[in-house]
This record gives structure tokens, sequence and C-alpha cells, in this order.
């Protein structure tokens, strides 16, 4: 999915059906960054809101509570590889561009803090980065927001794609 405007008309739909192509019955979303940062909270944020919906066997590290930063995220991947080891994962974390505010799929892991010159473990089967400042600006004063929006659009078409994907495995075991 190229980079797409979190007030575009149609993101939302675009984010579910490339979600949709990709997820399985029980997908693990990771949720990168960091509630002391606003423009980072963006995953841990995610993680939260998408924790208090029942979701099956999909399982979501990285909270307001919990969070998956720079010092949880070796740790974390280590966990996922080992108890985890064939599922799915999905990867989401704030970034900086050279725009603010758009939302991108990929069909690649992220690189946790590589924008900022850090050498973490790249984690996921795909990924979901927002773009929450410029590169000329800081993280630490992102729009909350919109933080706030473009995260509820990413929840929003995670559980769209979750509900379409069990309903393809209802139908499939018919």
């Amino acid at each position: 999915m190229k980079a797409v405007h979190y007030k575009s008309k149609g993101v939302l739909q675009e984010l579910t059906e490339e979600l949709t192509k990709v997820m399985t019955k029980d997908t693990i979303f990771v949720c990168i960054g960091t509630d002391r940062c606003t423009g980072d909270a963006l995953g841990p944020w995610i993680g939260t809101l998408l924790s208090r919906y029942e979701l099956g066997d999909h399982i979501v590290y990285g909270t307001i509570k919990n969070p998956v930063h720079a010092f949880t995220i070796e740790p974390t991947v280590k966990e996922i590889q080992e108890k985890y080891p064939d599922r799915q994962v999905i990867s989401i974390d704030a970034a900086s561009g050279l725009f603010s505010g758009c939302l991108r799929f990929r069909d690649e892991p992220i690189l946790p803090g590589a924008g900022v010159g850090k050498d973490l473990p790249a984690i996921g089967d795909y990924s979901i980065t927002a773009t929450t400042c410029t590169q000329h600006e800081s993280i630490l004063y992102a729009r909350l927001d919109m933080v706030f929006d473009m995260s509820e659009i990413i929840v929003e078409a995670i559980m769209r794609a979750i509900r379409a994907t069990e309903n393809e495995y209802k139908e499939a075991t018919m």
C-alpha cells in the first residue's frame, strides 16, 4: 500500500483490504513505541485499544501499561519466536517521514529505531507505519489528536479484517 494520508477518503477501506488479504485466524500484533513521547505513543495506544476487544486467537503485544520499546523489543521478539514460531506477526509503529499523517501497510518487517540510529531487531512479517512527524520535527511534539485519529483508523481496520477473516474461516469449516 502506498502512503495514504489518514484523512484521505477510502483510507480505512484500503487498509482493511490489505489486512484482510494477509491476516490469519491467529495473527500476533506487536505495537511498538512508548507512552513517554506523544508521537511514539501510537503503537502502545493501538495495543491498548485492541486489547479491549475480544480477539479470539489473536494476540497483542505492546500497550500503554506494557509497552514494547527499545528496552523490551529483544525479549519480546525472543518470546514470540519461542512461544509462537509459526504464527504470523504484524508490527505497528510510528515513524517520521516527508509528510506527517501518512499510513502505510508493507509486506516487510519494521526496523524499530532505525530512524534514530538504533540497532534493534526487525519484527513482523508485515507492518503498518504511521508518520506522526516529519523528518524536520521532533516525534516528542507530534499532535496528539492526529496520533489518536490514526490509531482509531488502524484499530478499526484491524477489527474489520479480523471479522472478515473469522467469517472466511467459519464458511470454510461448514
